[in-house]
């Protein structure tokens, strides 16, 4: 207390430390966000934690902070991946494919900051003195601090087309809502021409799927796979199979629209199946044949030599001369499936 300097302790005359007393003190979450537009969870904790200790098995969202009865819960993946260093606030990414999505498709999960809790179980991260995180149990989670809604607009990432099923099925980056799928927004092009299907309430209609999720189909009408059948060059393979989406042709969970998009299918498998002959009519009168078949046919492959008409199994029968199209005056119907001449 008289002023004088302390004697310096040089490195080289270091001594121990007397006594230590390690962190035995368990690292707490005290808060986290939610970004669904950026895919991010940011935990805060009261100290640094390691990185390499995260355990994503250990982390569950949850709907209802007291977890009560009809609580929607998601685990975190093990794709869920630490964007950030050893801190005390740590960034996850959330991959579409096996989290966010997840998420996304859950009715009540995350869609608001009150619907948006957290649960830890011991061991999900430890501290750099290997202290176990503090459980958070799901009865008491924990709200996020802060929500940010989802404003990204679901992106087509690939489609196909299936010409022997009549199914168009596309796959979209995240979850979109099914019955906001306008059909009609959804038009087959190549260079030889485009067809835009047909939407409910008409009786020609294609059909969506009913069911919420990253892929949609819609089940091809007779009348749209009539419409892209009979255009020569379109929907014959892959690289003449292309799709245009209109602004808004559906929406995510969150309710943001596709923005136009087109593109090439990633598969394509082309009409295989053999048109049928269902029926005929014969109009004496007007001096005409209409054949009606499965689907559009071309009128150029036409052979009408290969035409029998007979009265039963072993009546009269007739078998048609090989007159040219132009001479016996064929034509396709609306459809493009019957023949008339």
């Amino acid at each position: 207390m008289s002023g004088n300097a302390v004697v310096p302790v040089l490195a080289n005359a270091s001594f121990a430390v007397v006594a230590l007393a390690t962190d035995k003190i368990a690292p707490v979450l005290v808060s986290f966000t939610v970004n669904m537009s950026s895919q991010h969870l940011s935990l805060t904790f009261t100290e640094v934690v390691r990185v390499a200790t995260y355990l994503p098995s250990l982390i569950i969202l949850q709907s209802d902070a007291m977890r009560a009865a009809g609580t929607q819960m998601h685990i975190l993946s093990s794709s869920s991946a630490i964007v950030s260093a050893n801190d005390y606030i740590v960034g996850i990414y959330l991959p579409s494919a096996q989290d966010l999505n997840d998420v996304k498709n859950a009715t009540l999960l995350c869609k608001s900051q009150a619907t948006c809790n957290i649960a830890l179980t011991l061991g999900a991260f430890r501290d750099m003195n290997g202290n176990n995180l503090t459980t958070i149990s799901g009865a008491a989670a924990l709200q996020t601090a802060n929500f940010t809604v989802d404003t990204v607009p679901p992106v087509l990432v690939t489609f196909s087309l299936d010409m022997n099923a009549l199914v168009l099925a596309l796959t979209f980056e995240e979850t979109v809502i099914a019955q906001s799928l306008n059909v009609s927004a959804l038009s087959v092009y190549s260079d030889a021409g485009s067809v835009r299907l047909t939407s409910s309430p008409t009786a020609n209609a294609s059909i969506g799927s009913t069911i919420n999720g990253t892929i949609l189909t819609v089940q091809l009408s007779a009348h749209d796979f009539h419409a892209i059948a009979r255009v020569f060059g379109l929907a014959k393979n892959q690289s003449t199979s292309q799709l245009t989406v209109d602004l808004a042709g559906v929406s995510d969970v969150a309710l943001n629209p596709t923005l136009p998009v087109s593109g090439t299918a990633a598969a394509d498998v082309p009409d295989t199946t053999r048109p049928v002959l269902l029926f005929f009519e014969v109009d004496f009168t007007a001096e005409t044949i209409l054949l009606h078949f499965s689907e559009a046919v071309n009128l150029f492959t036409f052979d009408v030599s290969a035409l029998t008409i007979f009265g039963n199994a072993t009546g009269p029968q007739h078998t048609f001369a090989a007159y040219s199209i132009g001479q016996l005056g064929a034509s396709l119907d609306q459809e493009g499936a019957a023949i008339l001449f």
